[in-house]
């Protein structure tokens, strides 16, 4: 049994949005949401349907918690390090070999000219 449309090798149409005069055979169905818009377009003006636009309809996951944590067996010594800060250095004393303070803070002001060949 035949189509009852005829195959369009020899015809020609206009795109929905650009109004180019293209091969019938090289319009594409402009599709939103994986719904179809009526909208016939040439390759240059077709949009991907794109999966940002399908967000309710993809699983999405991103784990951040981790099953087997293991707890820190010595807590109140791992936060008890603090690098740097008031503005720069330690805002505590600490014992100079368990953390040593080598920030230094370097800043400079000066002049700058830029020259523009038009």
């Amino acid at each position: 049994m035949g189509s009852q449309f005829a195959s369009g090798k020899k015809s020609i149409a206009f795109c929905d949005r650009c109004g180019r005069k293209v091969d019938y055979r090289e319009l594409k169905v402009q599709i939103v949401n994986q719904t179809p818009t009526g909208l016939r377009v040439c390759t240059p003006c077709l949009d991907k349907d794109h999966p940002q636009y399908r967000v309710g309809n993809l699983r999405i996951t991103d784990p951040q918690a981790l099953r087997y944590t293991r707890p820190d067996p010595n807590l109140v010594a791992s936060r008890d390090i603090f690098w740097g800060w008031n503005p720069v250095g330690m805002a505590r004393s600490f014992d100079s070999l368990e953390t040593p303070n080598t920030l230094v803070g370097i800043g400079e002001v000066g002049d700058l000219t830029v020259i523009t060949n038009t």
